[in-house]
């Protein structure tokens, strides 16, 4: 009997100790109960010397990639650079052979023929320079009789003309040259100016 009462009485305790919260936080507070800390995922330790070398070393091979891009770039551009320059200089060798056959079979016939032969050569020449360069983007400014452009010519004089309209290109003393849209040399043009004479000196 004396067993069964200490049982009760042990249950009981137990039992009106789970359900006051207040026991339980004592018990917490006294460090019986479980350690809440403990339980508590932790982060894993991190090697901070590694991971900037780790950065250190992206770092530099990012910037070694950057490195040989440019190189690269760089050799492509000079290669075709140089294939432009050899295809335009080959072109003009072929222009310089058939002027210079043209100049050598009139020294060999002297007269008339050779003149016109040579005039005939020289201006076939002329068309294959030409033709050359405006397959390489460079066009011929030959403006005569059409209206002066500042951006692509240089007036160096005033003609008086009374055939055509003021401001119109009259001579062409040197074509010019663009590359593209890039001017490489103006033309040097003479310019039609009004005969403002007569109304200067009015008829009395």
């Amino acid at each position: 009997m004396s067993s069964m009462r200490t049982s009760r009485s042990w249950t009981t305790r137990t039992t009106n100790a789970m359900s006051d919260p207040r026991a339980t936080r004592t018990r917490i507070d006294r460090g019986t109960g479980p350690d809440l800390r403990s339980m508590a995922p932790t982060a894993p330790a991190v090697d901070h010397k590694a991971r900037v070398a780790e950065l250190e070393r992206e770092l530099m091979s990012a910037l070694a990639e950057q490195e040989n891009i440019r190189k690269r770039m760089r050799r492509e551009r000079d290669e075709a650079v140089k294939r432009a320059v050899g295809c335009f200089a080959g072109e003009l060798l072929d222009t310089f052979e058939r002027l210079n056959t043209s100049i050598e079979d009139a020294c060999m016939d002297a007269g008339k023929a050779s003149a016109a032969s040579l005039i005939a050569g020289v201006r076939a020449s002329e068309y294959s320079l030409l033709s050359a360069l405006a397959r390489h983007g460079v066009r011929r400014i030959d403006p005569i009789e059409q209206r002066f452009d500042p951006r692509e010519q240089q007036a160096v004089y005033l003609r008086i003309e009374t055939t055509v309209s003021e401001g119109t290109v009259v001579e062409v003393l040197q074509p010019g040259y663009l590359l593209h849209d890039r001017l490489v040399r103006p033309a040097i043009v003479a310019v039609a100016a009004a005969d403002n004479r007569s109304s200067d000196h009015p008829k009395t």
